[in-house]
């Protein structure tokens, strides 16, 4: 039986979510990035749409890529503080910050995280 028929929405939630991280931290970013996005598509829990934005971000710094502006980044970060979710909230900081420092804007990274 396909992960989409066996469990509910929440737990398929996760699995994708747990997918995700497990490909970021292997280095195949093009995976966790793919199963961020199947996350995000699924109209995610508050807590699980947090964590997919966090994971896509990831995925794409870690592809050499970038989201399409900062906003969404900033959009990321406010909804995770909503949800109370500070690890996912500093490490999209912490990705924010690396892509300015990257962009020659250490100024405003070191600022963005102090």
């Amino acid at each position: 039986m396909a992960l989409e028929n066996s469990v509910g929405p929440e737990l398929r939630q996760t699995a994708l979510g747990v997918a995700a991280v497990l490909h970021n931290q292997l280095g195949q970013y093009a995976l966790g990035q793919y199963y961020a996005e199947r996350l995000l598509d699924q109209e995610p829990t508050p807590r699980n749409r947090c964590a997919g934005h966090q994971l896509q971000v990831e995925a794409l710094w870690g592809l050499g890529s970038w989201v399409k502006d900062d906003a969404t980044v900033d959009a990321a970060i406010a909804d995770c503080d909503a949800q109370h979710e500070a690890i996912a909230s500093n490490l999209l900081r912490g990705d924010l910050a690396r892509h300015w420092a990257a962009q020659g804007q250490a100024k405003r990274a070191i600022d963005l995280l102090e």
